[in-house]
């Protein structure tokens, strides 16, 4: 399992990549928190159709390139929220999971563990 921690961005934060052919499962996700104002976190991911994803999506065209939102958060100001695997066993990452915030706060961190599966 692997770990992942970026800071809270308007600009979208890349969290891991999902090489072709296998699906990325995100384990746990902390979020951090200490700034003075509520962060709202928006997770994506970022892949382009192949014949891997098209079978598991059921999106009819390759090549072509798509952004679906996985999980939008929002977190209190001073709060660490721990979402466990379970809450999130039902997500799958194709392509590139980022994560965009409402504002940069170098005082919120995501840490987020993930495994790479068949």
């Amino acid at each position: 399992m692997a770990t992942s921690v970026v800071t809270a961005s308007i600009v979208a934060q890349d969290i891991f990549s999902t090489p072709t052919h296998k699906k990325g499962k995100i384990k746990g996700i902390v979020i951090n928190n200490r700034s003075a104002a509520i962060r709202e976190l928006t997770f994506a991911d970022t892949f382009t159709n192949n014949d891997s994803t098209v079978r598991t999506t059921g999106v009819a065209t390759t090549g072509a390139s798509n952004t679906e939102t996985v999980l939008i958060i929002s977190v209190a100001a001073g709060v660490c929220v721990s979402l466990p695997e379970n809450d999130l066993q039902a997500l799958r990452i194709f392509g590139d999971l980022k994560c965009t915030a409402d504002a940069i706060a170098a005082t919120c961190d995501i840490s987020t563990s993930y495994e790479l599966i068949d």
